[in-house]
């Protein structure tokens, strides 16, 4: 099966673009995005066995965001409560509200070519949220924006590549190949010129972080993984 192309690394938020919040509220926010949610998108429970994969996932994940050294990156009070959901929707693609919670598509799991690509979707957006994204909403250089529902969608092109930076050290220390988070990102669709230029400066951002570094093998994914995959064909 030819691979969909990815729309990951999104930011969501509650916030009109010009607003600014306290990161001291960023829980609340992320509070109230997840019962809009709840409320208006095809979220699968925290106990379908598609959440529940993501969430072990993600669990094998968060303790390596101890290596991440506090002087290198724009830190703020980091999550301790990681929470990983599942969306029913074919449409490949992943986000962050802030607070620990980030969701994915049923889409982006079909399309990864392996379990190590959906471990570096799950280490970019908690990138983002250990990098602070979560405490401001300036669009920042580059920065778009659109409306999904009542949610308001942000993509700026720093905070992408911090998150892809932060991402390549979570997944290095989980024994994911850092390179693996270029593969997703050479995936992601691309519809305007503003979208490929994106794709490409973050193409070659990941290029210069690499260089030098050794190209490890993409390890055997899981039981689990293939598992998953084939319950979501057979849907």
């Amino acid at each position: 099966m030819r691979s969909a192309p990815l729309g990951v690394a999104m930011l969501l938020s509650v916030f009109s673009p010009s607003a600014a919040a306290l990161c001291g509220a960023e829980a609340a926010l992320a509070k109230v995005s997840a019962d809009k949610m709840e409320q208006e998108w095809p979220l699968r429970p925290s106990a379908d066995p598609v959440s529940a994969y993501l969430q072990r996932l993600g669990a094998r994940l968060a303790p390596q965001q101890e290596i991440l050294s506090p002087g290198r990156y724009l830190t703020w009070d980091w999550p301790t409560d990681w929470r990983f959901r599942a969306v029913r929707d074919l449409a490949p693609n992943a986000f962050s509200i802030g607070d620990g919670r980030t969701y994915v598509t049923d889409g982006a799991i079909l399309a990864a070519a392996s379990e190590a690509e959906i471990a570096a979707i799950l280490a970019h957006e908690m990138g983002h949220q250990l990098a602070g994204h979560f405490c401001s909403n300036s669009d920042g250089d580059g920065g778009r924006s659109r409306a999904v529902g009542s949610i308001h969608q942000v993509i700026d092109l720093d905070r992408e590549m911090e998150a892809d930076r932060m991402a390549m050290d979570i997944l290095r220390a989980a024994n994911f190949p850092p390179g693996t988070m270029l593969d997703v990102v050479r995936k992601m669709s691309a519809k305007d010129s503003v979208s490929r230029r994106q794709r490409q400066e973050r193409e070659q951002e990941l290029l210069n972080q690499l260089r030098g570094t050794p190209i490890l093998p993409v390890p055997p994914s899981s039981e689990e993984f293939a598992a998953i995959r084939q319950t979501l064909r057979s849907r």
